[in-house]
């Protein structure tokens, strides 16, 4: 989902980065709450209109497949990325399950390497 630079600045949390559409630049939230550019942390997020008019993207935080099942072990939502699909997982879903979500075959090290995510309790 593309966001606006507003909406961006609302959503970012401390430690996530956004991109912009066409990837040439990587803005993060400092613990401070200032916004920085990736390349260059020294530098606070100036709004010019080249900033102001872009489009946002955050990036997902992935997390390892361990960190994923200990997660669902403690009831989060987890979804995989894979091939372009996100798929939630839940507790009871077998890798039958996932691969049928998925609507192509997934072998064990797929799910062990894959792109994981936590879902925050208040999405």
């Amino acid at each position: 989902m593309n966001l606006t630079t507003g909406e961006m600045i609302d959503k970012l949390k401390v430690g996530e980065v956004a991109e912009n559409v066409n990837g040439t630049m990587q803005i993060t939230k400092k613990p401070s709450g200032e916004f920085v550019h990736i390349d260059h942390p020294q530098g606070a997020m100036i709004v010019n209109e080249r900033v102001s008019n872009t489009k946002w993207f955050i990036l997902p935080n992935y997390v390892s497949f361990e960190e994923a099942m200990t997660a669902l072990d403690n009831g989060k939502i987890v979804r995989i990325s894979f091939s372009g699909t996100l798929v939630k997982v839940s507790q009871f879903l077998s890798l039958k399950g996932i691969q049928e979500a998925l609507g192509e075959p997934v072998g064990l090290l797929d799910l062990i390497d894959g792109k994981w995510t936590i879902e925050e309790d208040n999405q």
